[in-house]
């Protein structure tokens, strides 16, 4: 024990002395520090000395981090945006580096790209990314450099955990790429990264967390770091434990958590010198807060702790819808500066009784979720589906989903298909779970989400004009999402000309144009010569499935405007704008491989998808001997739901349906609550509750209708309010 604190009392000082040295406030090769150890406040301030502070961008929330404070990130639109300044530009080398814990590898909507850390995107000056791996599950680190349309990118062999404090690294060093992970270094897979040279003059804001194709990171993120150097193992390594400290830190669960679970094991990360520790638990902020040894106040619930978790509920120290207070001094009798005193930390337990979270389930019989909640497999009068049925394993899908939740990192993904039949899920209960009279509960809730109605159109009127309409988040990034009016294309060389007459303003990114397209997947290699309101005309393509898009652009161009695409059967092409029709000017000449047949046609996204956007086209021509006369139109990329009601059954025979009659057109989360007396009024008996359905339509009398996507989260049993 003497030689522990003699070695950790010389490796501090030795700690103190090189980190300082290397990457301190003055160091010139630090660009920028992000320790995100802010108590409060919109700001994340930079500790380099250059004031490149950054600020939230949605509602990220402070955490506790890897060591000191973080930022939970939900995955959707959180980041922290730093303004531009030429201090945050690297010149031949650049490093940077983070602790992550993150609950998957994709990005925002399922995108195969998680943003970390980025600075740009045409061109990108430093953008690292999470990944799932190409083979053998998992996910690792991508790291891209390079002008717009050049970028060269890499991923890393090592992989990334799930669920877990990481350190991630990716550099520039001799004109290629190299990452750490853990501090171990990780070469770039097949030698990707091979002749990178990092871009000047870009002015694009620095993100954490997020990239401007809005491939957004889920999770924590704590100490964020950018050199302008290629750091040496030892450096980094180093780095890495600069942040261990003395006293307790990462508290289990997060400092202000609320709706804590009444089961929740306590746990910390123990202090670099100690060898146990007192825990400090109670409801008053000031016992917990000044309670010692000497005057234990009654909240010494521990003393000489060994472990470094509590059990406060085994402690018979939990009970419902309560604050709690807790502390933790880490002590090692053999250093005179112990104890080490810890931070005052709080919790508030939950006020209801789990019925179903869906964080237990995963992808193995039994315990996949359609295993417990039995859906239609099978039924021709039922028309439900529970959970994901093909689920790509190796690349992080699952039976359940893990992107859109309420709560937790798990949803019921649910599929109604009400064509003369209704759609029901019911889970059994057993034991005490059936009694829906402990504990004085008085009302069931569950959290629901689904989708807006189909209202894609395609109209020929009158003849010779067409109008297209949609909804849409974009054309672009790795994904798009629109309306599209096609024709098959079999073989050959094509081309098609249109001149957009309108294009209503939804957005100043909606765009209407002209697309070649290899298939009708949302990822599909395309083609596309696009006008916008307010942002001039894009030259966009695809070039692999499932990957970034690339853009020209024509600026100061609005609608009325002719467009053209021409492809060659060997696949080159080339795309023309022209205001009457007679004059062209064109893009550069392109080439992208598509595989026949390939489909032709108008392309419409609002860029809004709480609007409505309508195109009017005309003069539309097509020439090649392969396209065909026949026109069709369907949605890229965007789920909508049919009109349904939804309903909450117990016991097979008490029904009680949700006021809205098109609950499952709801696009956001929402809470449904119903007094449990409502299901005693229909003859439940409350204290032998066996079943617990969720269906859509009539369940008496089944009508015609369609079907749809919904999700489903949290379904608790609630307490009065105090």
């Amino acid at each position: 024990m003497c030689k522990k604190l003699v070695y950790l009392t010389c490796l501090g000082l030795v700690l103190c002395l090189t980190v300082t040295k290397a990457a301190n406030a003055q160091d010139p090769n630090l660009l920028g520090w992000w320790k995100l150890d802010e108590p409060s406040g919109t700001i994340a301030y930079d500790s380099s000395g250059n004031s490149n502070d950054g600020v939230f961008v949605g509602a990220p929330q402070w955490a506790s981090g890897y060591a000191g404070g973080a930022v939970l990130l939900d995955g959707v639109d959180d980041f922290i945006e730093v303004p531009h300044h030429d201090s945050l530009l690297p010149g031949e080398e650049v490093t940077i580096m983070a602790w992550i814990n993150i609950p998957r590898h994709t990005g925002a909507g399922g995108s195969s790209w998680q943003a970390i850390i980025t600075k740009g995107n045409a061109p990108r000056v430093y953008s690292m990314y999470t990944t799932p791996a190409a083979t053998g599950g998992g996910g690792v680190l991508h790291f891209s450099i390079g002008p717009e349309g050049q970028f060269i990118g890499s991923t890393s062999i090592g992989q990334v955990p799930l669920n877990e404090w990481v350190h991630v690294c990716a550099m520039v060093v001799n004109n290629g790429h190299l990452y750490y992970i853990n501090g171990i270094p990780s070469e770039p897979a097949d030698n990707g990264g091979a002749g990178t040279v990092i871009p000047t003059g870009n002015t694009a804001t620095v993100r954490i967390g997020n990239a401007p194709e809005n491939n957004s990171m889920a999770g924590k993120i704590d100490d964020v770091r950018v050199y302008d150097k290629a750091l040496t193992q030892d450096v980094i390594q180093l780095i890495m434990v600069s942040g261990l400290r003395a006293e307790a830190t990462r508290p289990n669960p997060d400092n202000g958590a609320q709706e804590v679970p009444r089961n929740t094991i306590l746990g910390w990360k123990e202090g670099r010198y100690s060898v146990t520790r007192n825990v400090y638990f109670g409801t008053n902020f000031n016992d917990v807060n000044e309670a010692g040894e000497s005057d234990p106040r009654g909240v010494l619930v521990a003393e000489r702790l060994s472990d470094i978790t509590f059990d406060p509920l085994g402690a018979d120290l939990l009970d419902y819808n309560t604050v709690y207070y807790w502390r933790v001094d880490e002590i090692n009798d053999l250093d005179p500066n112990s104890p080490w005193r810890g931070a005052l930390w709080s919790f508030t337990t939950v006020n209801f009784i789990v019925v179903d979270d869906f964080e237990d389930y995963n992808d193995y019989e039994p315990n996949r979720v359609f295993d417990k909640w039995k859906d239609g497999f099978g039924t021709v009068t039922n028309g439900a589906t529970i959970g994901y049925s093909d689920p790509d394993f190796d690349a992080e899908e699952h039976f359940v989903e893990t992107s859109i939740i309420h709560g937790g990192k798990q949803s019921m993904p649910y599929f109604y298909d009400n064509d003369n039949k209704y759609s029901e899920a019911v889970m059994q209960l057993s034991g005490s779970d059936k009694n829906w009279t402990r504990d004085n509960v008085e009302s069931l809730s569950l959290w629901f989400r689904g989708y807006p109605a189909y209202v894609g159109g395609f109209e020929e009127n009158p003849a010779g004009t067409y109008m297209v309409k949609a909804v849409g988040a974009d054309i672009y990034g790795n994904a798009d999402e629109f309306h599209f009016a096609y024709r098959e294309v079999t073989a050959g060389a094509c081309s098609i000309i249109a001149k957009v007459e309108s294009l209503d303003n939804t957005d100043p990114f909606a765009k209407a144009g002209v697309m070649m397209r290899n298939t009708l997947d949302a990822d599909s290699v395309n083609v596309a010569l696009l006008i916008t309101p307010e942002n001039g005309i894009r030259y966009q393509r695809r070039n692999i499935a499932n990957n970034a898009t690339e853009r020209d652009v024509a600026e100061g161009i609005t609608a009325p405007y002719w467009l053209k695409l021409e492809r060659t059967a060997g696949g080159l092409l080339r795309a023309y704008y022209s205001r009457d029709g007679v004059t062209w000017a064109s893009f550069g000449l392109k080439t992208i491989t598509m595989q026949m047949p390939i489909y032709v046609g108008l392309a419409v996204t609002s860029h809004n998808t709480f609007a409505t956007c309508q195109a009017t086209f005309s003069n539309v021509s097509f020439t090649g001997t392969g396209v065909g006369s026949q026109w069709n139109h369907q949605d890229i990329g965007i789920i909508s739901n049919s009109p349904e009601s939804m309903y909450v059954v117990l016991n097979n025979s008490a029904v009680v349906y949700h006021e809205d009659p098109n609950a499952s057109l709801v696009r956001d989360w929402t809470l449904w609550t119903i007094p449990l007396q409502a299901f005693t009024d229909l003859g439940v008996n409350l204290n032998n509750v066996s079943s617990l359905g969720i269906g859509f339509g009539n369940r008496a009398n089944p009508q015609p209708s369609g079907n749809g996507t919904m999700y489903f989260d949290d379904i608790r049993l609630y307490r009065p309010e105090p």
